[in-house]
């Protein structure tokens, strides 16, 4: 589909189901996506699939468009969870990695676990960006009792999950410390 919002142009491709990934998408038909890039021609592009859009680094620098990667974990972690070797795991990232810090002008990396795998080949094109809080706007004193008293009410104590639903972020661990708290006498609510 292509359709217009407030955030602007939205296109969006069809792809198939990636097993086991919870209902992760991906897109294979790469001369698609090259011919949509071709046309859309970005002044430059953020990529954090780091699998199977790694290519459109190689493609923004043929086209001489600015491009990022962002990487939030490691290739090798990933190798592993497919059950590769951890040896052969670390060779393939290392592999992957040139690739990807020659085809990028950046790679911005969330962690400085992620970092690393960058650092261990020599990337110089790495920056990190850690995600967080904004304290400015989320503190203590910004606490709002009416809001509290919706959700958690009296004394109870407020949890708070705020996550993408997806298998490998483990959303049920929330539920499970809820229910650890619970069974401990604590009186909790989760959000």
């Amino acid at each position: 589909s292509d359709r217009r919002t407030e955030q602007g142009r939205v296109v969006t491709l069809p792809g198939p189901v990636l097993p086991g990934t919870g209902g992760y998408r991906v897109l294979a038909d790469r001369r698609r996506v090259a011919r949509l890039l071709d046309e859309l021609a970005p002044d430059r592009i953020e990529v954090s699939d780091r699998t199977t859009l790694r290519w459109t680094g190689e493609w923004a620098r043929r086209a001489r468009v600015p491009s990022v990667m962002v990487s939030h974990e490691t290739a090798d972690g990933v190798l592993r969870t497919w059950g590769v070797p951890p040896a052969l795991a670390a060779r393939a990232a290392d592999r992957l990695n040139r690739r990807t810090a020659w085809a990028f002008a950046r790679v911005v990396c969330t962690t400085e676990w992620a970092e690393r795998e960058f650092v261990r080949i020599g990337a110089r094109n790495v920056v990190r960006a850690p995600l967080g809080v904004d304290l400015d706007h989320c503190r203590p004193g910004r606490r709002d009792a009416a809001t509290r008293a919706r959700y958690a009410g009296g004394e109870r104590a407020l949890l708070l999950l705020c996550s993408r639903l997806s298998v490998e972020k483990r959303p049920g661990t929330a539920l499970d410390a809820l229910e650890e708290l619970r069974a401990a006498g604590v009186a909790a609510a989760l959000v």
